[in-house]
């Protein structure tokens, strides 16, 4: 764990979540080093492993009985009600993996949870990016996350390590911080990290760098507005802007994502901090809007969470 924190810290991380397997053992390690590493937050973590699926759960310490004999969501439920009940997030883990004896119970197999059942799911896995060299692959959590955002579902999308070697170098994927999810949170404490995610206002830099932003605003008529992860009611026929602030990117394009297909039309390059697209007719549904920003070569390097357009009452 130490030397977990060290590379952490080294990495210029504010935050890190530690998730060992369906253990507390770790918590004790964690609250006598927080003193000594004053600059990085400690999140109280553990990664719930099952037969038919692993999550991470941040924030409870207490005894958490994961056992599940079935994959059905009554049985998840037993586990994931009781993290609610006690304030904390459930985070589905590399839900594309496959299942079986190189990755026991590691692909996500619970179908039909109930909305709120999960608070956040991680769509870039930097051990799959280290097997397939991809952000991208099939294997990661992307086809998951729009399932439940399609189904109405308001689920942040993060990102994770998934590191088991602290000495694996800072510049490759599934090192301490690569991928990183960075959180807008109105104070760097457990509680603000658990709002954060929560809020949706978070984007996944898959490279981990320290400079780069990605954030999404919506503004209607009559000075409407909604930032990333947030919601917003609007009529059939009104017109949303969408403004996209990009930073520590020095060339690239960024795409709005609706409902799960790129846009071409909400597809520019970069060039200033502050990008503001074409403006978008709302046909009266539900949709979901989220931006993305490429690197010239093409490899997705950001990853936005969306904004939630709902029809105006």
């Amino acid at each position: 764990i130490h030397r977990t924190l060290e590379a952490a810290a080294a990495r210029g991380l504010d935050f890190i979540a530690l998730t060992d397997h369906n253990t507390t053992a770790h918590y004790a390690a964690l609250h006598e080093l927080q003193g000594a590493f004053d600059r990085l937050l400690l999140v109280p973590g553990r990664e719930v492993t099952t037969f038919y699926g692993h999550a991470n759960i941040f924030g409870p310490t207490d005894f958490l009985d994961f056992r599940m004999t079935t994959p059905s969501p009554a049985e998840a439920a037993k586990w994931m009600d009781a993290v609610k009940s006690e304030g904390g997030i459930v985070s589905i883990n590399h839900a594309g993996a496959p299942s079986g004896e190189i990755c026991m119970g590691c692909g996500w197999r619970v179908d039909g949870l109930p909305s709120g059942a999960v608070q956040a799911i991680e769509v870039v896995n930097g051990g799959t990016m280290a097997e397939t060299g991809s952000a991208e692959s099939p294997l990661q959590g992307f086809t998951l996350w729009q399932k439940l955002l399609d189904a109405g579902q308001q689920v942040t999308a993060i990102s994770g390590s998934d590191n088991h070697n602290p000495d694996i170098p800072a510049d490759t994927p599934g090192a301490i911080g690569t991928p990183a999810t960075v959180i807008h949170m109105r104070e760097l404490s457990l509680q603000g990290f658990l709002d954060g995610v929560r809020s949706g206002r978070a984007f996944i830099d898959v490279a981990g760098t320290r400079d780069r932003l990605l954030d999404l605003s919506a503004t209607a008529s009559g000075g409407k507005r909604a930032e990333m992860g947030s919601t917003l009611g609007i009529r059939r026929g009104e017109t949303v802007r969408f403004g996209v602030t990009v930073a520590g990117v020095a060339a690239g394009t960024v795409q709005l994502v609706i409902d799960g297909h790129p846009v071409p039309d909400h597809r520019t390059a970069i060039g200033n901090t502050s990008i503001a697209l074409p403006d978008w007719t709302s046909d009266g549904g539900r949709h979901w809007v989220r931006a993305e920003v490429r690197a010239p070569d093409g490899r997705l390097i950001l990853i936005g969470n969306p904004v939630y357009i709902i029809p105006a009452k």
